[in-house]
């Protein structure tokens, strides 16, 4: 899409979710929408404030604004990272795209694979931005914006998690949290296209749904999907059935079985690079059953990581906090499980011991 003068041009993947209240505020100012998406917002947003437009942005994204007046390309991507933007410099021009796939789609740019990324991947299970596996490829990070002029390459962050000084479990923190997640629930469900949830048996997708289900009122209604499994130590939909009973949601369940594994090949496919997180294949399927009732999903994913829930969280909290004081304990406590733990098992009992 491109602005009135045809000077200012703009290549978007993503949702903002204030788009309305965005274009309310640009449309009093005088500017004269063609459009009713949240493309042209982002488009007006840019001419009006320039790269300063990003903290104004609610939202998923990843955007590119070629500016001929400026003579720059700039691009944006949201603040955690959830829409991704690649790129690779060359010696005379710079290729970036919404999927690895499109660079290296009929073009010179390498494919030698980053040593360091390699490395980074065994450790972590996943490779963190701004590396690739390939070495001539590169992510924007998150958050962050880059201004493209000529040979000149400038990225900068344009948000960072704040930190607010609060004691632990206050009313007043407690009220921030449930007000903050109130609201972007509430935010993602003003939407054109059918919308539903991804259910598990934990809290966060159910607060999710619960959440959903109080913005819907007496529309009802809530579309949700779980995931299931024939081993009951993974299956989910005991609990899931609980929560979707009780917020009368329209539920739906897909068994993931074991021939399952032939989804491998189209998940690799979709994530461009390696990773190690094998519950992607469960999603990619809960999600291509979801997609033949609603177009847009709402799920629980970060909760954990944001608030401490994994048992391991709460296991490295106990071990900063004891310090050195069970070096010995847990030196001995390391030696005699030796010879009894193999495998899965060796390495739970390892971190067990670890953070003992």
């Amino acid at each position: 899409m491109t602005d009135p003068t045809g000077r200012v041009t703009i290549a978007f993947n993503g949702e903002i979710y204030n788009f309305r209240k965005l274009r309310r505020e640009l449309a009093s100012e005088g500017w004269q929408f063609r459009s009713e998406g949240d493309t042209e917002v982002v488009l007006a947003l840019y001419c009006k404030l320039g790269t300063q437009m990003f903290d104004q942005l609610d939202g998923m994204f990843a955007v590119a604004i070629y500016d001929q007046n400026a003579g720059r390309l700039v691009m944006g991507r949201d603040r955690l990272g959830q829409k991704p933007l690649w790129y690779a410099p060359l010696a005379d021009r710079l290729i970036f795209g919404s999927e690895a796939k499109a660079i290296l789609a009929g073009t010179s740019v390498g494919t030698e694979i980053d040593p360091n990324a390699v490395t980074e991947y065994l450790t972590l299970g996943y490779i963190s931005s701004p590396k690739s596996i390939w070495g001539g490829i590169n992510k924007l990070e998150p958050g962050s914006v880059a201004v493209v002029e000529g040979p000149d390459f400038q990225s900068k962050r344009y948000w960072r998690p704040s930190v607010v000084d609060l004691p632990a479990g206050s009313a007043e923190q407690l009220e921030l949290v449930r007000a903050g997640v109130a609201r972007a629930v509430e935010s993602r469900m003003v939407s054109d296209v059918p919308l539903g949830a991804l259910l598990s048996g934990g809290l966060d997708s159910a607060i999710v749904v619960a959440l959903m289900a109080k913005s819907a009122g007496s529309a009802g209604g809530v579309k949700t999907f779980t995931a299931g499994f024939a081993d009951p130590q993974y299956d989910e939909r005991p609990l899931a059935r609980l929560v979707a009973k009780h917020y009368r949601t329209e539920h739906t369940e897909v068994e993931i079985k074991v021939n399952a594994v032939s989804a491998v090949d189209d998940v690799l496919n979709m994530y461009d690079e390696p990773f190690g997180d094998s519950s992607a294949i469960a999603t990619h399927l809960i999600c291509k059953a979801a997609r033949q009732s609603v177009t847009v999903a709402l799920a629980g994913d970060g909760g954990d990581e944001v608030f401490g829930g994994y048992d391991r969280y709460r296991a490295l909290l106990i071990s900063q906090t004891m310090g050195n004081a069970g070096y010995l304990a847990t030196k001995v406590a390391a030696s005699l499980a030796r010879p009894f733990a193999r495998g899965t098992e060796r390495n739970r009992l390892r971190r067990l011991i670890r953070f003992a």
